[in-house]
């Protein structure tokens, strides 16, 4: 008890250490939970913190040697040059960005995270304080899985957890999960004789490793998965070639014999809760099945047939991956030294890929949809291949670091964790590929957390803390820390007023073009549909009443059913096309659209679309007739269960929560949902006869 009691009073007494905990508890708890509604105030609140915590070092610095002698010594250090100069070159791409606001915000990001990085790289190297960082690690692990877990249980599909998005959740689970696996692998394999600390208790670094990779599971994030894999792999090659096996004592054969049964249980346990929705089977067979082509399967914007539902090229987020990868490239190709400027992406992105909304007229928060979906492409588009270099020779100088001191140091949780954080860095690196994630500020902190604990760890054996500061380096340090601080916040004020704008518009209302189709089944006729929509400020004002094409946008989901089952397929730019398909009958259905904005935001809407099998002028008469005889009874059997159309679920701001069921006085089908007013079925007299319109072009 005593023993525990020192290493916590050890960690009170050094508020830098204190500090980086509380920035590591709230990006999951806090700057997540925000983000999800305004990820410019999540933002906001992970750089205060960072320039609380970085005014705080500059405090306790040892200024003693002088300001210049001091400086030159931290820059020489191969740990901080490549992030500092990395800081100097976002810096100076700021002024190509075509918006200073976006770029200073992402500058702030990821000089936060540097600041966190600095932190546990330079005041984490003593033992107490590794403890405390992977023991608030640990709980992460237990705690941030249990609001998926929650998720996953009740809607079967891929768990946001508190991120709000699966990809998020996927990225945040992948960077703790190595940390997790290192260190139970390292309690149940040796004895530890030591003081208490979350490494030695079996039970908690069980729960965790399992936690961590079940709430992975639940994410049904491909790229965090493929992370985790890469990760694991990379974790059980370095215990392999680097680690020096000694012989366990009783106790720890014991704690190895408890280790399996513990962890099938759990297992178990978990997919017996999970089991009843099973769609991670579903969504693992997406990557693990080729690239087949199939009738049912969607088609590319060049025109040939792309790939089954159930692989990843047959999936619309692949689709938007490419669009937004070939427009990163296009601006890499325009500016491959210098970059269009930090934050560049997502003002660019629709002019450069043909995706994503055009934020700067809309005054649209970016969000995950407006980046390219590759950490790489992004940095190189925005402060050119130079930059992105730069950027790579961070992890790859500390990784080298750890890689050299893994058969030097001891066998023991310092290593476990030093080769855990490294294994995780890999696995968050592999995920950059293809996730979004790691350029949004609830989630990207996190490799700056590894990075530090890997240098932390890796430092030289015997190596000592900086000695004490005199006096007059102490007051020295207290006012240019105070300085700092004092600048550092004035730096906030632009983001905090981007957070705390409410002229940010959010979506209002959206409608299908055309409402209603009439195809040929047996000329394989094809419809192309639009998606528009109108945007309100936070007021539910409609601002600019021209309506906005968002059918190429990444937060769009097109799908469709019929009354024959799984007939025809979507095809053409993200899946907005439907082809008809001959089945010798005719068949009627519904295409329904979504948009997501990302941040609560959601609007849809329906269309109909009816298949003869024939001549569609023999269909004009069959459509007045069902018409007349109700209209809406042509889709009874497959519309009984789907929501009104033109349904709104809008709370992204100012208490502008919207429910829109089409307009007033424009005619209702058989299930009181309101049509559209260019639907061919709207009754237009006071009889209720039906009115035979031509569909929108």
């Amino acid at each position: 008890m005593s023993a525990i009691s020192n290493r916590i009073g050890s960690i009170i007494h050094n508020p830098v250490i204190v500090i980086t905990v509380a920035l590591i508890s709230m990006i999951p708890l806090v700057c997540a939970q925000v983000s999800v509604r305004n990820p410019t105030l999540g933002a906001a609140l992970l750089e205060t913190g960072a320039i609380l915590l970085l005014a705080v070092q500059i405090a306790k610095a040892n200024w003693s040697a002088g300001v210049f002698r001091r400086a030159f010594s931290f820059l020489s250090s191969e740990i901080n040059l490549p992030v500092v100069l990395f800081l100097v070159v976002g810096a100076a791409s700021l002024t190509s960005s075509p918006s200073l606001v976006m770029g200073a915000q992402e500058l702030l990001r990821f000089a936060a995270g540097a600041t966190i990085y600095f932190a546990i790289a330079h005041h984490a190297r003593r033992s107490a304080a590794l403890d405390a960082i992977a023991g608030t690690l640990l709980i992460a692990c237990i705690a941030v899985p249990l609001i998926g877990f929650a998720q996953y249980r009740e809607s079967g599909a891929g768990a946001g957890g508190p991120f709000g998005d699966h990809q998020l959740f996927g990225s945040f689970m992948l960077a703790i999960l190595p940390v997790a696996a290192a260190l139970a692998f390292e309690t149940f394999t040796r004895a530890n004789s030591a003081a208490p600390t979350p490494f030695s208790r079996p039970l908690v670094v069980t729960a965790a490793t399992v936690f961590a990779a079940a709430g992975l599971l639940v994410s049904e994030c491909r790229s965090a998965w493929a992370g985790a894999v890469v990760a694991l792999a990379t974790l059980a090659a370095c215990w392999l070639l680097t680690g020096k096996r000694h012989d366990a004592t009783r106790s720890g054969s014991a704690r190895i014999a408890i280790a399996p049964a513990l962890l099938v249980l759990s297992s178990v346990g978990f997919l017996f809760a999970i089991w009843p929705h099973a769609t991670i089977l579903d969504r693992a067979a997406t990557v693990a099945t080729p690239a087949t082509y199939s009738a049912g399967g969607a088609e590319s914007s060049s025109g040939t047939k792309c790939c089954s539902q159930r692989s990843v090229g047959g999936d619309s987020s692949w689709h938007g991956r490419k669009l937004a990868w070939a427009g990163a490239m296009r601006m890499i190709r325009q500016e491959p030294w210098t970059g269009n400027g930090l934050g560049s992406y997502p003002v660019l992105q629709s002019r450069y890929a043909g995706v994503g909304l055009d934020i700067g007229p809309l005054r649209i928060r970016p969000s995950l949809a407006n980046q390219a979906h590759s950490l790489y492409l992004q940095m190189a588009a925005e402060i050119g291949i130079p930059g992105l270099l730069i950027f790579l020779a961070i992890p790859v100088t500390i990784l080298g670091q750890a890689l050299r001191q893994a058969s030097l140091l001891n066998p023991g949780p310092r290593r476990s964790l030093m080769l855990g954080a490294a294994a995780g860095v890999i696995g968050c690196l592999v995920d950059a590929l293809a996730s979004p994630s790691w350029q949004m500020a609830s989630v990207s902190p996190m490799l700056w957390v590894l990075l530090g604990i890997v240098a932390a760890a890796a430092r030289p054996h015997g190596h000592r803390e900086p000695a004490t500061a005199t006096r007059g380096a102490q007051n020295t340090g207290v006012r240019a820390g105070a300085a700092f601080a004092s600048l550092g916040l004035c730096s906030l004020l632009p983001t905090a007023a981007m957070a705390a704008d409410p002229a940010y518009m959010h979506i209002c209302s959206c409608r299908v073009r055309p409402s209603m189709t009439l195809l040929d089944s047996q000329a394989a006729q094809s419809q192309t549909y639009q998606f528009l929509a109108l945007f309100c400020d936070a007021n539910g004002n409609v601002v600019d009443p021209r309506e906005v094409d968002i059918t190429n946008d990444p937060g769009t989901k097109f799908s469709f059913t019929t009354n024959a089952g799984n007939v025809g397929r979507l095809k053409g730019p993200n899946n907005s096309v439907y082809e008809s398909q001959d089945i010798d009958e005719n068949y009627q259905g519904m295409i329904k659209v979504t948009f997501t904005d990302g941040f609560g935001g959601k609007c849809s809407d329906t269309a109909q679309f009816a298949v003869k099998s024939g001549d569609v002028s023999t269909f004009d008469s069959t459509a007045s007739g069902l018409a007349a005889a109700g209209g809406g009874l042509i889709l009874g059997v497959f519309l009984a269960h789907h929501a009104s159309t033109d349904s709104i679920d809008d709370d992204a701001g100012g208490g502008a929560n919207a429910q829109v069921s089409g307009a007033p006085g424009i005619g209702f089908d058989s299930f009181g949902q309101a049509l559209p007013a260019d639907s061919p079925f709207r009754a237009s007299g006071a009889d209720g006869r039906a009115q035979d319109r031509t569909a929108d072009p």
